[in-house]
């Protein structure tokens, strides 16, 4: 004697081809789509190029280097000052609690910081923007789980 099996809803007689339909809309308005999905995790991939500043280093996953003291350390007055050996471009906090992250595709994207310290800075660190490679997986990680809950919700909802 078998058992009962329950056929998922989407399989249904005539709800393939439903499922087909909003697969295709997906699909045909892919980037729309995965943008409205990336605007959901902006903030972690901002966080991730944040975390990377607050352990000094860039996007590069290289240590914070100042151009103007040819060092990855504070000057020692500095140091003083903050209590810190090294530069993590926090300070009172303005600088990395403006930063965001915006998504352009195709396969691109941007972080910056509105406060007015970031031309200063960019050009004082270098390479402060960006997901270091050591964090990529992570990123990676972040995104397509963003676009296929998504997918999921636009594709998968109940068909009636």
């Amino acid at each position: 004697m078998r058992g009962r099996v329950s056929v998922p809803s989407f399989l249904v007689m005539g709800k393939v081809h439903e499922l087909r339909l909003r697969h295709n809309r997906f699909v045909n308005d892919l980037n729309s789509n995965v943008e409205i999905a990336l605007e959901t995790v902006n903030e972690q991939i901002t966080d991730i190029n944040r975390g990377q500043l607050l352990q000094s280093e860039n996007a590069l996953g290289e240590p914070l280097f100042n151009e103007k003291t040819k060092s990855t350390k504070l000057t020692p007055a500095y140091a003083k000052r903050t209590g810190k050996t090294t530069p993590n471009l926090y300070l009172k906090g303005d600088f990395q609690g403006d930063m965001f992250s915006d998504f352009r595709l195709p396969n691109e994207y941007y972080i910056q910081s509105e406060d007015p310290k970031q031309g200063f800075l960019m050009k004082m660190y270098k390479n402060i923007f960006g997901i270091a490679k050591k964090n990529q997986r992570i990123a990676q990680f972040i995104t397509t789980t963003a676009i296929m809950k998504r997918y999921k919700r636009e594709v998968y909802v109940e068909i009636s």
